[in-house]
């Protein structure tokens, strides 16, 4: 997410360093290829976990009444999220030495999604609804 040109974050200094402290005989570009990689997919997870929340949060199971699935709450915890992640790119395109990226929006949703999918799944298996 680093505009060209410019500094790289302290973050993203601390990852490469990380990545070349473990991996020290690995070429720069693979480094940089695979820290991009797992921001990706730390994205990815953090807006999985943020609509699973959400969905909690609207439906609000209990021990004794766990309430069915329903589509129009996962609807609505996927467009939470979905929003979320555009308003969040959104301010990136403020902040100095960040930008914003639609594929990242993308990104971010396909997680929530997928979230929602293991919910689903886990919930079916369980046999909770």
């Amino acid at each position: 997410r680093e505009r060209r040109g410019r500094l790289p974050g302290r973050g993203a200094v601390r990852d490469r360093g990380l990545c070349w402290g473990l991996f020290p005989n690995w070429p720069p570009k693979d480094v940089e290829e695979i820290v991009f990689l797992v921001r990706k997919w730390a994205h990815g997870t953090e807006y999985a976990i943020f609509a699973v929340f959400v969905w909690r949060a609207r439906n609000q199971p209990t021990r004794n009444n766990l309430r069915s699935w329903r589509w129009s709450e996962a609807r609505l915890a996927l467009l939470l999220a979905m929003l979320y992640a555009t308003t969040d790119e959104l301010h990136q395109a403020f902040v100095p030495n960040r930008q914003s990226s639609v594929v990242d929006v993308l990104i971010d949703t396909l997680g929530a999604v997928l979230g929602l999918i293991l919910l689903r799944g886990f919930g079916r298996w369980r046999k909770y609804w």
